[in-house]
C-alpha cells in the first residue's frame, strides 16, 4: 500500500477552516445587515402610522408585525455558527490524528476518515438547509407586503432580501463540501476500518453536542453506539 500523504491532508483541513470562517463572518455580516434593514422599516411605519389614512394604518400594523417576525427569525442566523466552529473542532481533531498517524501511534486514521468526512459533510449541509430557510421564510412574508402597491409604496419597500451573501455562503460551502470528498480519496482504507471507525464516532461526537448534531450522526451512522465494544 502507497503510504498515507498526512502533509495533503494538514492543507486541505487548513482550506476547509478558511472556508468555514468565512461562513461565520458571512452569517454575522448577515444578521447585522438584516437587522439594520428591518429597524429602518420599522421606523418609517411608526413615522408613516401617524399621518396616513385608517386603511393604511391597518396595513402599516401588518407590516410592523412582519418586519418583527423578521427580526426574531434573523436572531437564528448567528446560531447557525456553533455548529461552524465544532467542525473547527472537529478539523483540530484530525490533525491530531494526522500528527498521530505520523508516529505510528495506534489509532489509523486511514480507517475512519470516510466517517468523519461523511458527518462533517451531514454537518454542512444540514447548516444551508437551515440558512437558506431562514431567508426564504423572510423573503415570502415580504413578498406578500411587496404586493400591496399602496403599501410598498408607502415603505419603499424592496422586494426580497439581498441575495449576494447567501451566494458568497454557498460558494465558500461548496468548497469546504469538495475539500472534505478530496481527503476521502486520498486516504488508504486499512483492515480494521468498522473498529476505528467506532472510535472516531465516539470522538466526534463529544464534539459535536447539540440534539441536531447528534441527529445527524445517528442518521449516518443508525445505531452505531449499541454497536461499540
Amino acid at each position: 500500500m502507497a503510504a498515507l500523504n498526512t502533509q495533503d491532508i494538514k492543507a486541505i483541513l487548513d482550506e476547509i477552516d478558511r472556508n468555514l470562517e468565512q461562513m461565520m463572518n458571512i452569517l454575522q455580516t448577515e444578521e447585522q445587515a438584516l437587522n439594520k434593514s428591518f429597524g429602518n422599516y420599522l421606523v418609517r411605519i411608526r413615522q408613516k402610522s401617524t399621518v396616513a389614512a385608517p386603511d393604511l394604518v391597518r396595513k402599516l400594523e401588518g407590516a410592523r408585525i412582519v418586519f418583527q417576525r423578521g427580526l426574531d427569525a434573523i436572531k437564528r442566523v448567528p446560531e447557525l455558527a456553533e455548529p461552524l466552529r465544532n467542525l473547527l473542532q472537529v478539523n483540530k481533531m484530525v490533525r491530531l490524528a494526522v500528527q498521530d498517524y505520523e508516529g505510528n501511534t495506534f489509532v489509523k486514521i486511514s480507517s475512519y476518515i470516510g466517517a468523519i468526512t461523511n458527518i462533517c459533510l451531514g454537518q454542512l449541509k444540514y447548516i444551508r438547509m437551515r440558512y437558506e430557510a431562514i431567508l426564504v421564510g423572510i423573503r415570502e412574508e415580504i413578498r406578500v407586503l411587496w404586493m400591496d402597491r399602496e403599501l410598498s409604496r408607502a415603505l419603499r419597500l424592496i422586494l426580497s432580501v439581498n441575495q449576494m451573501q447567501f451566494k458568497k455562503f454557498t460558494l465558500a460551502f461548496q468548497r469546504a463540501e469538495v475539500l472534505y470528498a478530496d481527503i476521502s480519496l486520498i486516504v488508504i482504507q486499512s483492515g480494521n476500518a468498522g473498529f476505528h471507525q467506532r472510535i472516531v464516532l465516539r470522538m466526534v461526537s463529544n464534539r459535536l453536542p447539540s440534539a441536531e448534531e447528534q441527529k445527524i450522526i445517528h442518521t449516518l451512522f443508525p445505531g452505531w453506539e449499541e454497536n461499540e465494544d
